[in-house]
Protein backbone atom coordinates (compact mmCIF):
# COMPACT_ATOMS: atom_id res chain seq x y z
CA UNK A 1 0.00 0.00 0.00
CA UNK A 2 1.55 2.97 -0.72
CA UNK A 3 0.14 6.70 0.33
CA UNK A 4 0.09 8.70 3.13
CA UNK A 5 -1.28 9.08 6.77
CA UNK A 6 -0.58 12.26 8.53
CA UNK A 7 -2.25 13.97 11.16
CA UNK A 8 -3.71 17.53 10.90
CA UNK A 9 -5.32 19.18 14.14
CA UNK A 10 -7.99 16.39 15.16
CA UNK A 11 -8.08 14.38 12.26
CA UNK A 12 -5.45 11.92 10.38
CA UNK A 13 -6.15 12.41 6.82
CA UNK A 14 -5.44 9.45 4.65
CA UNK A 15 -3.91 9.66 0.92
CA UNK A 16 -4.31 6.54 -1.33
CA UNK A 17 -4.51 6.18 -4.96
CA UNK A 18 -7.42 5.43 -6.50
CA UNK A 19 -5.93 2.09 -8.19
CA UNK A 20 -5.71 0.69 -4.28
CA UNK A 21 -9.06 1.27 -2.67
CA UNK A 22 -10.55 -2.02 -3.84
CA UNK A 23 -7.13 -3.92 -2.33
CA UNK A 24 -7.50 -2.02 1.13
CA UNK A 25 -11.37 -2.51 1.27
CA UNK A 26 -10.96 -6.39 0.49
CA UNK A 27 -8.08 -6.69 2.85
CA UNK A 28 -10.61 -4.79 5.51
CA UNK A 29 -13.22 -6.95 5.31
CA UNK A 30 -14.53 -8.86 8.04
CA UNK A 31 -14.18 -12.80 7.99
CA UNK A 32 -15.68 -15.10 10.39
CA UNK A 33 -13.96 -18.36 9.29
CA UNK A 34 -10.96 -20.03 10.42
CA UNK A 35 -9.63 -20.26 6.93
CA UNK A 36 -5.92 -19.18 6.66
CA UNK A 37 -5.97 -15.03 5.73
CA UNK A 38 -4.46 -14.12 2.79
CA UNK A 39 -0.14 -13.05 3.87
CA UNK A 40 -0.72 -9.70 1.05
CA UNK A 41 -4.07 -8.67 2.71
CA UNK A 42 -2.83 -9.16 6.10
CA UNK A 43 0.21 -7.08 4.99
CA UNK A 44 -1.91 -4.02 4.08
CA UNK A 45 -3.73 -4.36 7.01
CA UNK A 46 -0.59 -4.20 8.98
CA UNK A 47 0.63 -1.25 6.90
CA UNK A 48 -2.44 0.63 7.77
CA UNK A 49 -2.39 -0.06 11.21
CA UNK A 50 1.04 0.91 11.41
CA UNK A 51 0.41 3.93 9.58
CA UNK A 52 -2.75 5.26 11.86
CA UNK A 53 -0.46 4.47 14.68
CA UNK A 54 2.34 6.72 13.51
CA UNK A 55 0.15 9.50 12.07
CA UNK A 56 -2.11 9.59 15.58
CA UNK A 57 0.75 9.95 17.83
CA UNK A 58 3.05 12.85 15.77
CA UNK A 59 2.52 16.34 16.50
CA UNK A 60 -0.48 17.56 14.99
CA UNK A 61 0.09 20.09 11.82
CA UNK A 62 -2.14 22.66 10.36
CA UNK A 63 -3.02 22.28 6.65
CA UNK A 64 -1.81 25.37 4.83
CA UNK A 65 -4.27 26.75 2.26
Amino acid sequence: MSGSIRREGDYLVIRLPVREVHGLRVALQPCSCRAAKSKATAGIREKLDKGLAKALFTKPTTKAG
